[in-house]
């Protein structure tokens, strides 16, 4: 990288921030988005405003731990070093390590949060005062900017909501997710609007994970798939017009245990193999 002359422009770069600045800049860092992806914030601390600004970008190449995606997160709040890595891991854990678009990682990643304390709202430990705001409104903007990212994935069509509940263990739950996102079969039949619930039946047997045939339940869109060892044999018709909407919906109950685990992913479309094709 030339680094001098990278320092050189740094002042000038700085002369001319303003305010409406976010919204070009998330516009300056898209590759294959579709759209710009910006998210802000503010809360009152002793009757002064803390903000938080972020902007995203990342459409392809997205698997947990994250991948060809960036966000950059920034707050006026005056917070310790530590406090933030905190708040970002937790936030992070919930938002984009819960996203799949392709199932492929990349070595390209990055999400930073930034703390400059021109509010003056000085937050050292986590029982100060802003805290706890602080911490729900990065999450919340993490979670929306990774949820826009998945409905910007290369060639979607479709936002795929799956949630593993009564799980015997969060790793179990993790992973049946992780291959239910991932699963090519299973976008294919989302892109085709076909609600072939086998797939996702299949995809449990072969995760080789705790669960109980009996007590299993397979709901898409709502509507009960498989439930008590039988499947219901009717369940096209009532999904006919269900699978055309934009946001497909997949609640599974393993019967095991009590744990929960939940992630979003994309189906697969032509325009994916366009993109990465060449």
């Amino acid at each position: 990288m030339p680094i001098e002359r990278i320092e050189r422009s740094i002042p000038l770069l700085a002369s001319r921030v303003s305010r409406r600045g976010g919204k070009h800049f998330s516009e300056a860092i898209m590759t294959t988005d579709s759209f710009k992806k910006h998210r802000s914030a503010e809360f009152t601390i002793n009757g002064k405003t803390v903000r938080i600004g972020a902007s995203a970008k990342g459409a392809g190449m997205i698997e947990p731990s994250m991948a060809t995606m960036l966000c950059f997160i920034t707050t006026d709040a005056d917070v310790s070093k530590s406090l933030l890595a905190k708040i970002l891991k937790h936030a992070i854990e919930l938002s984009f390590t819960r996203i799949s678009v392709d199932g492929d990682q990349s070595t390209n990643d990055t999400v930073l949060l930034c703390s400059n304390g021109l509010s003056q709202v000085k937050i050292r430990k986590e029982t100060d005062p802003g805290f706890r705001q602080l911490q729900q409104s990065v999450t919340e903007i993490c979670c929306f900017l990774a949820e826009q990212m998945v409905r910007d994935g290369e060639g979607a069509t479709k936002l795929m909501k799956v949630r593993v509940s009564e799980a015997k263990s969060e790793n179990d739950a993790r992973k049946l997710c992780r291959d239910l996102t991932n699963s090519l079969l299973l976008k294919c039949a989302l892109f085709g609007e076909k609600p072939i619930w086998g797939r996702i039946l299949s995809t449990i047997g072969a995760a080789q994970i705790a669960c109980d045939p009996s007590r299993l339940r397979i709901d898409l869109q709502g509507i009960p798939c498989f439930q008590k060892g039988e499947p219901d044999f009717d369940v096209a018709k009532k999904l006919r017009y269900l699978m055309k909407k934009k946001e497909i919906e997949i609640r599974i109950s393993l019967g095991a245990g009590q744990h929960v685990y939940s992630m979003l992913g994309s189906d697969l479309g032509f325009e994916y193999v366009e993109i990465n094709r060449s």
